[in-house]
């Protein structure tokens, strides 16, 4: 018996031995099988969605060539304004300014008679845009706000399309006591 018993725990180291040199060859073949396949799938789709080659008609662009500019012309809205700030309370702010518009040469005597038909609108206007605005916009080199705030107000008068840019060649924002 007891030859018996040593046998049965070398039987089971043997059996243990065999059991870790196995390795799982089916789910190994079944995972290869499986890239394979998307392997494949995907270097189909690849090759079937192959854009088509397109080739340009067009002549080859003259790099000395002159491109035409379109004429524009500058009009005066507004010259030498003076506009009083009282929106800081106590500091008010005496700004002033000019005015000017680019438009298209075609469109221009066009321009010119809907500003003098709506002059003191738009005037008004101007004078609201700049008493309304805080010390900030007023004292910006680049007055961007201001500029949208009359473009916008221009635009609404005149049409849109029709103004290209707005100009303030002069701006002074002077604070007084």
């Amino acid at each position: 018996m007891a030859k018996e018993a040593k046998k049965e725990p070398e039987k089971a180291a043997d059996d243990l031995q065999k059991t870790k040199k196995k390795l799982p060859i089916k789910v190994i073949i079944i995972v290869v099988a499986v890239l394979l396949m998307e392997v494949g799938t995907i270097l189909f789709m690849k090759s079937m969605n192959k854009p088509e080659v397109v080739e340009g008609d067009t002549a080859a662009i003259d790099q000395t060539a002159v491109v035409p500019s379109i004429a524009e012309s500058e009009i005066v809205i507004v010259e030498d304004m003076s506009v009083d700030n009282w929106t800081t309370g106590k500091i008010k702010y005496v700004v002033n300014f000019s005015a000017a518009i680019k438009v298209e040469d075609g469109v221009k005597d066009a321009v010119i008679a809907k500003i003098a038909q709506h002059k003191n609108e738009i005037m008004q206007i101007f004078g609201r845009v700049i008493g309304s605005a805080e010390p900030a916009a007023l004292k910006d080199a680049k007055r961007e706000q201001i500029s949208r705030q009359m473009l916008a107000e221009l635009e609404r008068i005149i049409g849109e399309g029709f103004i290209k840019s707005l100009i303030i060649p002069t701006w002074s924002a002077m604070p007084i006591d």
